[in-house]
């Protein structure tokens, strides 16, 4: 086919015919000579994001006291959004941890406690349908009134099955889950959760609904409401305890609901409540529901009997209801009162009483409270409003039918009490019983506190949940004000947090150069502080994980103190001793006893009587009724006698005396054996000391004790420490000797003179090239699970090491090391005296002046093969609380002991240079923040590492101002200056006024090599821009600022960020660039650019490439010109988000982890983290080289909470191996996030931090298709909706996909409880030989050989091995970040 076409040839028009395939064949030959000019277009790689949470918000939405465990303990359970944790009232006023729980999986929508504590005592005091009296539920909510408590409980279970607690709790999780828990002591004797019961609201519909909004338990326990958003209730039955009893001792699944029955209301449900019967007619069911509807509220009543079918008898007893009074529209509390069936509604400006309900019209009693002015600690602009309510318990003699007592709250912290009777007049009081130092949120709870040893300090037990802050609980006696006991932890809201990361606040971190500053940075983790709370409540706070060790009590002693034993006092001592403590003190003893009075005064009194203390104290120990204490020159064994001098010191060796030595160097106690080493003629021997067959420590007449002295090895070299430790049956010492060339240890049996030595060569010790330095102090353990012993070491150069020796074959089969500081570490037994086996593999350390716990796990491997059994160990440091001091300074901890009296149980003794520290030992490590107090709303945070100090952007009393806070004191040392007078002022000129401060940003101007004037720049609400000037004045050192430029914009100043000479902000929707002109002293501009949202954030690299997050339109990346002049788009998110910050990663991906920029590759991809309103963290890439290049989205990640700002931080532990830069897996050859690349950690409201690692598409496979396994077993994921699947189904399902997106997300929280409870062999079901199981098997093979490539044989390998690597593998992602 041919056509005429017009060309220009020859600089005319002409007209040709043209055949067409000759016009096709010359296009394609122009395409593919531009495909082949043109750039590789950039793919878009397989990233995944593993999220894991490094710190758990406290925030508690409920507390609920219930006896969880007996009816003599007093529990209170604290309830939040995704945990639960109950606490133990103890006798010292403390409320101490039992137990918590955070593996839900779902969000935790409400909970309410039920069980009767009546029926609990009186188990045989039968009744229809669980009747019973009115103990209860709203007790339960509240406070129990049972008041008597005896120690009779259920009747006693068959099997050995430990019996049901008196009462038990329901939760309410957000996929129509609710859930029954109770706790039962595991094999340890530790308190552990019990899931009985997931029962699942089974209705179409139900999820826009939102079931379980309002939850509330009849006062009998026989009845559970459970309200939805709207038009909706259900009544459910609940099992009777004799039946549940039944069910639990056949150790079958609880079974809490008989039956169930839905009911339709009109409106929105406000409020739900059970009202209390009439004394006489405990059958009387009468449930109140306060509905909104068409703008007005109404009571409806509804009312059966409790033995009827509750699908017919629940009827209400008024059609529609009767409609609240327009002061009473929309109540903020419901409070059901014991008397009369009457109730009281608290609403904003008003509290009355409701009697009459259920005779006819309503009769309302109002209680005047407009005399109540709002507290300091109210932030609103209008009246404070009432958040809480709770029912303190009464004693039987004090409670009757015809009283009742409430407290509420106002969230301002102020407390009153209602009394309330029978009689007409239903208020008869109305208390106001004192200020909470804290804001009241809407948890609210009342404990009975009895002093076991005045009753004169017994009394309410309020405990308030802060919602702006710390929360607080207080004693409340009889006409006296609240005492304050201990602060409720509470770090939410939260609005900022930093690092002192070098690059914390850099737009690319990258790796340090300086080795001055690595030497300096090596062996300091970088600190986390956050800005919180609101007002008076405001502090910043540092962010801390490890053991709690509360103080009660500290005492000065006169001398230093080396070493220091706790001893329980003899029969002899008398009651009021309660401890005895035995302090080396340089060249002598010293012994202290510690007395408590009947109302607990403690005091401490020196008193020495039978020890020598004239000698420095080596060990002591206490057997039977007598202390052994062994010094440098003698051996005691108090009231009985004492050994020393050549009597002691004569060394009797192979039939002859060598010689005598000068002093005693090492010594253990064994019982009433004291075995020590004495240096003769420069050989050193191991002697024991021990009561003569006819010497009996308890022998009145002291003239038949004796000691036997026997020499029982010589030594191979110096010994540098000794232990005990039971091998087989046999007790054996262990001494450790160290040479140039090798470490030995010697087991030397008591009762026998040969010994048994062990080797190590000096490389063996030498991990590495690493030099652990010399054994200075050792803690010996049987390992049952090796047929060995472990002995736990302390180092000269600060490493505990941990050395498993075969005892058949005498030889090391495990020798690991963690380094816990840089100086000596001492290592000691957590247990006392062996009296706590389940404590055998905890240890104290003590290094660095720091005191650290140390806990190793036996676990093991099980298989169709074989067992294969190995350790797990875990490293805590020790931080000291003071509820007098929130933000108390660590001391330094010279030494320790551990109190095992049962005054004391769980305390230590801590040693700082003459002071003596009595502390609470916390049994599980936890969050231990440090708090600085500010007086103010801190609203943005900066550490600059130029100051040393904190920068802190903080509203006080509604005026902006700027903070310099030191971290180490937490002492304020700003001094705002005015430049112009030269005088100091409240505020800087530009601050001061009623707006926020939205960023703070440290900025350096290079002049010259001499000349770099530092600057902290601040932008505002008020659209000001202020750069501050500092400077360091005056002995001591406080921190001088000033203000030294400044501009005024019309719009709010969202965000600057600094370049070169000059400042790009963004005001309103537009971003400037202004460049500081050095002649005039100010600032000029040089470009603009419109944005379609305002930049929230800005970050900037060193090229001119800008990075924008905008508020509604993601990230934008723009180019400044060279000339400066104008902003060029290159890049842009095609999806909106309301984002709320960003982080850059640069993709240099080793080991599976994506790590930050690296100086040796400058033209990395970058990956960008993008988190937004929605709860998402999204992943974009930086796709070039297209004709619109876009940010492609490579994963998203949904997490339970927004994250506010994402930083960087090198926060590993120094027991991480990458601080060592060693491998922390002999299969990987990076660890992920190592030492010399920062973590990226992310902050949300409610203080949670997280920690994000960006995967590789091998590491994401392998550890997606463990998420995927988790996920379809129903027995692993208990409150999720799970569907097993099976056959070819089941390896598809199984498969790693990368669509959608939220496939590329693992979360980091369902693996941890993989790991934790060694739950790989049931999910890949290894003893099951179905053929889709061995599919599953060969799938698991294959992602582990892809994590492994070095390991050739690893499918010939058997599968014990292959689970037993995938364990180091989780734990290498997911050990800890603090």
């Amino acid at each position: 086919m041919a056509f005429a076409a017009n060309q220009f040839l020859d600089g005319q028009w002409t007209t040709r015919t043209v055949n067409v395939n000759d016009v096709l064949k010359h296009y394609d030959e122009q395409d593919n000579a531009n495909l082949t000019a043109a750039p590789d277009i950039q793919t878009v790689p397989t990233l995944g994001l593993l999220s894991q949470t490094v710190i758990k918000s406290p925030l508690a939405h409920w507390i609920l006291p219930a006896r969880l465990r007996h009816l003599d303990l007093n529990d209170v359970a604290f309830i939040g959004e995704s945990f639960i944790q109950i606490k133990e009232l103890r006798q010292d006023g403390h409320l101490w941890d039992v137990a918590i729980k955070y593996e839900f999986g779902q969000r935790i929508r409400n909970a309410c406690v039920v069980g009767s504590l009546k029926e609990s005592k009186n188990p045989t005091s039968g009744r229809r349908d669980s009747a019973d009296s009115h103990s209860t539920a709203h007790d339960s909510k509240d406070g129990d009134a049972d008041g008597d408590i005896d120690m009779d409980s259920s009747p006693v279970s068959p099997e050995n099955r430990t019996q049901l607690p008196p009462q038990m709790i329901f939760l309410q999780l957000v996929n129509l889950t609710t859930v029954l828990l109770f706790l039962e002591q595991d094999k340890d004797g530790e308190w552990v959760f019990f899931t009985s019961t997931r029962y699942k609201v089974d209705r179409d519909g139900m999820e826009t609904h939102q079931p379980g909004t309002h939850l509330a338990v009849d006062p009998s326990s026989r009845f559970l409401a459970i309200g939805t958003r709207e038009e909706k209730f259900a009544v459910l039955r609940l099992t009777s305890r004799k039946d549940l009893e039944k069910q639990h001792a056949r150790w079958q699944d609880l079974e809490p609901i008989k039956q169930e029955a839905w009911h339709e209301v009109p409106g929105t449900i406000h409020k739900m409540e059970f009202l209390y019967p009439a004394a006489d007619d405990e059958d009387h069911i009468i449930l109140l529901v306060l509905a909104v509807y068409k703008g007005r509220t109404r009571m409806l009543v509804y009312e059966w009997a409790a033995g009827t079918d509750i699908h017919k008898s629940i009827l209400r007893s008024s059609e529609k209801g009767h409609k609240l009074a327009e002061i009473h529209h929309i109540p903020l509390i419901l409070v059901p009162l014991k008397v009369k069936s009457s109730f009281i509604l608290i609403s904003e400006q008003s509290i009355a009483v409701c009697k009459d309900l259920l005779v006819g019209q309503p009769t309302w009693d109002e209680i005047e409270t407009d005399t109540d002015e709002p507290t300091s600690l109210h932030h609103g602009l209008g009246n404070p409003l009432w958040t809480a309510w709770t029912r303190p318990p009464r004693s039987t003699g004090y409670f009757v039918e015809s009283h009742d007592c409430i407290y509420i709250s106002r969230e301002d912290g102020l407390i009153k009490c209602l009394e309330i009777h029978s009689d007409d007049e239903i208020i008869k009081a109305e208390l106001n019983i004192g200020i909470l130092q804290t804001n009241c949120g809407t948890a609210l709870a009342s404990l009975e506190y009895i002093h076991p040893r005045s009753g004169d300090t017994s009394g309410d037990y309020l405990i308030a949940g802060g919602d702006s802050g710390l929360g607080a609980a207080y004693l409340i006696k009889a006409r006296k004000p609240p005492v304050f006991q201990q602060h409720i932890p509470n770090w939410s809201p939260a609005s900022d947090f930093v690092t002192t990361s070098l690059y914390q606040d850099s737009d690319v971190a990258e790796p340090i150069v300086s080795r001055r500053k690595q030497e300096k940075i090596r062996f300091e983790p970088d600190q986390i502080y956050a800005c919180i709370g609101k007002g008076s409540n405001g502090a910043i706070l540092e962010y801390r994980q490890g053991v709690e060790a509360r103080v009660s009590l500290d005492t000065d002693f006169v001398d230093s103190i080396q070493n220091v034993w706790v001893l329980n006092p003899l029969d002899s001592a008398g009651d009021d001793v309660v401890s005895v403590f035995l302090l080396s003190c340089g060249g002598r003893s010293a012994v202290l006893h510690l007395y408590v009075d009947a109302k607990s005064d403690v005091a401490v009194k020196e008193r020495g009587e039978g020890f020598d203390l004239r000698y420095p104290t080596i060990t002591a120990g206490l057997y039977e009724e007598c202390y052994i204490q062994v010094t440098t020159n003698s051996i005691v064994f108090t009231d009985k006698c004492i050994l020393e001098g050549d009597e002691l010191l004569g060394i009797f060796y192979e039939g002859a005396l060598l010689g005598h030595g000068s002093h005693i160097l090492n010594a253990v106690i064994w019982e009433d054996a004291v075995l020590f080493t004495i240096t003769c003629m420069e050989d050193e021997f191991l002697l024991s000391a021990k009561p003569t067959t006819s010497a009996s420590l308890t022998a009145e007449d002291h003239n038949v004790f004796s000691l036997a002295i026997r020499t029982l090895a010589k030594m191979p070299s110096h010994i540098t420490c000794l232990a005990t430790c039971c091998i087989g049956e046999k007790p054996h010492v262990i001494a450790l000797a160290s040479t140039e060339d090798a470490t030995t240890v010697v087991l030397q049996p008591l009762d026998e003179h040969s010994s048994l030595v062990v080797k190590f060569p000096i490389e063996d010790i030498s991990h590495g090239g690493t030099d652990l330095g010399v054994f200075l102090s050792i803690a010996a353990t049987s390992n049952v699970y090796y047929g060995a012993i472990r002995l736990v070491c302390g180092t000269s150069n600060g490493f505990v090491a941990m050395i498993e020796i075969d005892m058949t074959a005498l030889k090391c089969i495990s020798l690991t090391h963690d380094r816990i500081g840089l100086t000596t570490a001492n290592v000691q037994k957590y247990s006392i005296l062996n009296q706590e086996p389940h404590q055998d593999s905890t240890y104290f350390a003590n290094c660095d002046s720091k005191l650290f716990v140390i806990q190793i796990k036996d676990l093991e491997v099980r298989g169709p093969n074989k067992r294969m059994p190995y350790s797990s160990r875990m490293i805590h440091r020790v931080y000291l609380t003071d509820e007098r001091d929130l933000h108390y300074v660590q001391p330094e901890i010279n030494s320790l002991a551990r109190f095992s009296g049962r005054f004391l149980q769980d305390s230590v003794l801590l040693v700082t240079g003459s002071i003596l520290t009595i502390a609470g030992l916390a049994k599980h490590p936890t969050a231990v923040p440090r708090r600085i107090p500010i007086d103010g709303s801190p609203s943005r945070l900066l550490y600059s590492q130029h100051l040393r100090a904190l920068v802190v952007a903080a509203d006080v009393q509604s005026q902006s101002t700027l903070l310099f806070i030191d971290p180490e004191t937490g002492e304020d040392i700003s001094q705002p200056w005015d430049g112009t007078s030269d005088s100091e002022r409240d505020f800087i000129s530009g601050l001061g006024r009623d707006e926020r401060i939205f960023r703070l940003l440290e900025w350096t101007i290079t002049k010259s090599d001499n000349d770099k004037p530092y600057f902290i720049v601040l932008c505002t609400s008020g659209g000001r821009l202020i750069v501050v000037s500092l400077s360091r004045e005056g002995t001591p050192s406080r921190i001088r600022y000033w203000k030294q430029y400044s501009f005024k914009s019309e719009d709010p100043i969202y965000s600057v960020t600094s370049f070169a000479d000059g400042l790009i902000y963004c005001a309103g929707s537009t971003l400037y660039y202004d460049y500081l002109d050095v002649e005039t002293k100010g600032f000029k501009p040089a470009a603009r650019h419109k944005l379609q949202s305002p930049a929230i954030n800005l970050i900037i690299e060193g090229d001119g490439r800008i990075y924008v997050l905008t508020s509604t339109h993601s990230v934008e990346i723009l180019d400044l010109k060279p000339s400066k002049d104008e902003f060029i788009h290159t890049h842009g998110d095609e999806v909106t988000r309301p984002a709320l910050h960003h982080r850059l990663l640069h993709s240099s991906i080793s080991n599976g982890v994506i790590m930050p920029k690296s100086s040796e590759e400058p033209d990395q991809a970058i990956v960008h983290l993008v988190s937004d309103k929605h709860c998402s963290l999204t992943g974009l890439w930086s796709v070039t080289n297209t004709k619109a290049n876009t940010l492609e989205t490579v994963f998203v990640a949904e997490l339970p909470k927004s994250i506010m700002k994402l930083r960087y931080a090198r926060s590993r532990p120094l027991w991480d191996p990458t601080w060592e830069n060693s491998t922390a897996s002999p299969f990987m050859a990076m660890p992920p996030n190592s030492a010399e690349y920062p973590e990226v950690l992310g902050l949300s409201v409610d203080g949670t931090v997280s920690h994000f690692t960006v995967l590789d598409e091998r590491a994401w496979r392998f550890l997606r298709f463990l998420i995927n396994l988790v996920l379809q077993s129903p027995a692993f994921c208990p409150f999720r909706e799970v569907v097993p699947y099976v056959g070819e189904e089941l390896t598809e399902h199984l498969a790693p996909k990368t669509v959608p997106k939220i496939m590329m997300h693992i979360d980091g929280e369902i693996l941890r409880s993989v790991l934790n409870n060694q739950a790989l062999e049931s999910l890949l079901q290894v003893y099951n030989s179905d053929e889709a199981w061995s599919n599953v098997l060969k799938m698991f093979r294959e992602c582990l050989k892809d994590m492994m490539p070095q390991c050739e044989d690893l499918p010939a390998e058997p599968i014990e091995e292959l689970i037993y690597k995938a364990y180091l593998i989780l734990d290498l992602f997911l050990r800890p970040t603090l």
